[in-house]
């Protein structure tokens, strides 16, 4: 700021001086031990600054805890309170009430696009850790969903930076059944979907990457509410024999072999 204002600062020899571009001494500052230059200065007039005046409105409204203004101003001309004066309506926005309370807008219930052929669009997602793990120390499971068809590939992991290579096997053997090649992969921005080494296996084979925003997992809602439908039919399955979680596994994947070939309103006519 003193440089703008066409000041003068110079240091020579452990003193630091200040001129205005008249050439006049304003400061001048000896070098301390901790290699600082201190001013410490007085203001000659000290000047009181008086706080401006807030309106009624705006008064009343803070008061109230940011009560809107139209309540403000019926209140007022009903007299449905005591001690409350004549409230106009302020033009005026609160920022404050903006930024607290703004709301998202709802996100659609069916989505714009639909994937045309098979692998055109797979939506990923990682689930877990699920407690108790299996015999094999297996805790997430990796849910694969064409859009095209809804099928659905799932496999059990022990560890989250499993899931790459998960994908990789499962876009050689998709690719290989169908004949189509995966164009389009949505998933979150899990660390286990981000790496540098996946990153780099996509663009050499040309898949596209669609990550959604962050907190915000309506935006792959295919995969989100399949996972729901998984775990709660596995879970179902144990409780209803009676069979002991460690057997989550084979549930997982008896639920996953009998959703696809079960009926679904996503497709019409056929599993």
């Amino acid at each position: 700021q003193l440089d703008e204002s066409w000041y003068d600062v110079h240091i020579r020899r452990g003193v630091l001086t200040i001129r205005d571009d008249r050439g006049q001494l304003l400061v001048k500052v000896s070098r301390s031990t901790n290699r600082l230059y201190k001013l410490v200065f007085t203001p000659v007039h000290p000047v009181c600054l008086a706080v401006g005046a807030v309106s009624y409105a705006w008064r009343w409204h803070a008061r109230l805890g940011h009560l809107h203004f139209d309540g403000l101003e019926k209140t007022s001309k009903k007299e449905l309170v005591r001690g409350l004066p004549h409230i106009a309506h302020a033009e005026e926005l609160c920022e404050a009430c903006l930024a607290g309370k703004q709301r998202r807008i709802p996100f659609p219930q069916k989505a714009k696009y639909r994937a045309t052929t098979p692998l055109e669009l797979v939506h990923g997602d990682l689930c877990g850790p699920v407690s108790p793990p299996t015999p094999g120390g297996r805790r997430y499971v990796l849910v694969l969903i064409d859009d095209r068809s809804r099928f659905m590939w799932v496999e059990l992991l022990k560890t989250k930076d499993e899931a790459a290579r998960a994908i990789v096997k499962f876009q050689a053997a998709a690719e290989l059944e169908c004949g189509h090649k995966l164009r389009v992969l949505r998933t979150d921005r899990g660390g286990e979907f981000t790496s540098a080494t996946f990153y780099k296996h996509c663009e050499e084979s040309g898949v596209q990457r669609h990550l959604t925003a962050p907190y915000t997992p309506q935006q792959n809602g295919v995969v989100e509410r399949r996972n729901q439908t998984l775990l709660g039919m596995a879970r179902i399955m144990l409780k209803a024999k009676q069979v002991p979680n460690l057997f989550l596994r084979e549930a997982v994947l008896t639920a996953a072999f009998i959703l696809n070939r079960s009926f679904t309103r996503s497709v019409d006519g056929m599993t």
